[in-house]
């Protein structure tokens, strides 16, 4: 019986389940070509994966919460307000959308993934961030040279470049994660086909010009870099391995800031232009005026549109604290703390470089949404292997 059990739980460990192929399924639809999708397929992609992590409770294992808790307590805290004012369709509209994006987040991040379905997990991501970048790359062929207008071509559809930009960083990090990490097994077509990956899409971020992307995407790659030097056996190993880094990563630099000279891009190594805000400090004096007509509750969901407002306010906390006030806007920071702290204690910096992106998304975009979520589950996923698998990647492709 021992035996028996043994031999369930090994094919457990190495199975790849149908929710980890629709939790695929999801990634390559929202990082490959959501432009092209209507808006009534996106709808339905989360209550999809809920609904079968629900009806599949039974058969997957679940970590303790740990920092994803403190999620459940901001959904207790949006419902509660929720109820407190007014209920019409925008307010309806944008619970219903924080809900699912919570639950989603926390099935998401905090189930028993094989090592054989975060391997499929992070190639899904790179093909999907692949074929997003080569697309917007041959729809916009001369986008260094373009006027910086927010709105690109996505094969005849009109989409604006920053949430194409946070779309394919993701594909950046796991393609250098996989490259570096993928372990003597993997053949060296695919140790060039990650690599090239990576290349893609670090290019067409760079391209589009969307700064808090491309300081995401030069975050992430730096962590995911160092730690490879910090794996190091010997102090001399570790020695040279950071000499190489550190003079690959001022080489890429060097060369950045050379190609980008007269493109739209050279204003990612430009932080004098202080004028270059799209607006947003207006936007944001907007927001914290709506804050202070309730500032302790805010005002409901929904307000910030039904108060006139086309645009966003181009910051994650901004948007939650017009809608749920201060107390709203400290519980999620609390749980963005709560997250990063969790992940600093596995002494990995790799779960740390997804999470830079969400940093950066949530300061200057206006919501949590699948930009956020993605890299935030990716983070947790690897947190999790690390905190209860092994602390050595490696391990996922052996």
């Amino acid at each position: 019986m021992d035996n028996q059990r043994l031999q369930q739980n090994s094919y457990i460990g190495h199975r790849i389940s149908f929710v980890c192929l629709v939790l695929c399924g999801v990634l390559a639809l929202i990082l490959g070509v959501q432009p092209k999708l209507p808006s009534s397929v996106t709808q339905l992609l989360r209550p999809a994966f809920i609904a079968i992590c629900l009806l599949t409770l039974h058969l997957g294992g679940y970590y303790k919460l740990g920092a994803t808790k403190y999620q459940l307590l901001n959904l207790a805290y949006f419902t509660i307000i929720f109820f407190m004012f007014p209920i019409h369709s925008n307010a309806i509209m944008t619970y219903v959308s924080i809900l699912l994006f919570i639950i989603f987040f926390v099935f998401a991040a905090n189930r028993k993934w094989s090592r054989r379905e975060i391997a499929l997990i992070l190639l899904a991501v790179v093909v999907a961030c692949d074929i997003q970048a080569v697309l917007i790359l041959y729809s916009n062929p001369d986008l260094l040279k373009s006027s910086g207008s927010s709105h690109l071509d996505f094969l005849g559809v009109t989409v604006n470049r920053n949430p194409v930009a946070f779309a394919i960083t993701p594909g950046t990090l796991c393609g250098m994660l996989v490259f570096l990490y993928g372990g003597n097994r993997k053949s060296a077509f695919s140790k060039l086909f990650y690599l090239m990956s990576c290349l893609i899409c670090s290019f067409a971020v760079f391209a589009l010009g969307c700064r808090s992307a491309f300081l995401s995407a030069a975050a992430g790659l730096t962590c995911i870099v160092w730690q490879k030097t910090r794996d190091g056996v010997t102090y001399q190993d570790r020695f040279w391995r950071r000499a190489l880094a550190v003079s690959v990563i001022l080489l890429v630099v060097f060369a950045a800031y050379k190609v980008s000279a007269g493109t739209y891009s050279a204003r990612l190594f430009d932080f004098s232009d202080a004028d270059d805000n799209s607006g947003r400090d207006v936007l944001w004096e907007e927001a914290w005026n709506c804050i202070d007509e309730n500032p302790v509750f805010g005002n409901g969901f929904g307000y910030w549109e039904e108060s006139g407002h086309e645009m966003g306010t181009h910051n994650t906390f901004l948007t939650f604290m017009v809608s749920t006030g201060w107390v709203g806007g400290i519980l999620l920071g609390w749980f963005l703390l709560m997250s990063l702290l969790e992940i600093l204690k596995t002494r990995n910096l790799i779960p740390l470089s997804f999470m830079a992106e969400l940093l950066l998304h949530s300061w200057t975009e206006p919501l949590m949404d699948y930009y956020a979520y993605v890299p935030l589950i990716l983070a947790f996923i690897l947190t999790r292997y690390l905190q209860h698998k092994s602390n050595d990647l490696r391990t996922i492709f052996a």
